[in-house]
């Protein structure tokens, strides 16, 4: 299957003919970002349970759940000030979860729940490619906009 489909990347270099991308730290590109700027915040993904197992290792610094909660906050401050952020992780269990992490931020932030979108993803969390399996993830919004 051929991926350089050039229609669909002219019509991509079109939309982002003035945009700049920069990988940075997250704490940098939110309180960098301004008002009508979009930022993806891709982090680390928090912990996922599949069967008796824990998956853990998608960083290997490693980003607790302390730090999963300060990107949320930030990602909401950052949402007050008119930034657009879209974020990623699992579609967690337990306590607390990524829809509670994100939805206590915004609050706390006084910005509207963010909608929270799930998808089903192949995540190659087993080597074996037999053994690999759907788990959900969600793609998080979240802005100021009160319509």
């Amino acid at each position: 299957k051929n991926i350089a489909q050039e229609d669909i990347l002219l019509a991509c270099q079109k939309q982002l003919n003035k945009s700049i991308i920069r990988c940075i730290d997250w704490k940098e590109s939110l309180k960098k970002a301004k008002s009508g700027d979009l930022v993806y915040i891709d982090p680390p993904y928090m912990p996922v349970k599949i069967g008796d197992n824990i998956f853990t290792n998608y960083y290997s610094e490693g980003f607790t759940i302390d730090e999963q909660k300060e990107l949320a906050k930030f990602t909401a401050k950052a949402a007050k000030r008119g930034v657009r952020v879209i974020a990623s992780n699992h579609d967690t269990e337990g306590n607390p979860n990524v829809r509670e992490i994100y939805n206590e931020a915004a609050k706390s932030a006084g910005i509207q729940e963010p909608k929270i979108v799930s998808i089903d993803v192949t995540r190659t969390i087993s080597c074996k490619g037999h053994g690999r399996i759907k788990v959900s993830e969600v793609l998080i919004f979240l802005s100021n906009n009160k319509s």
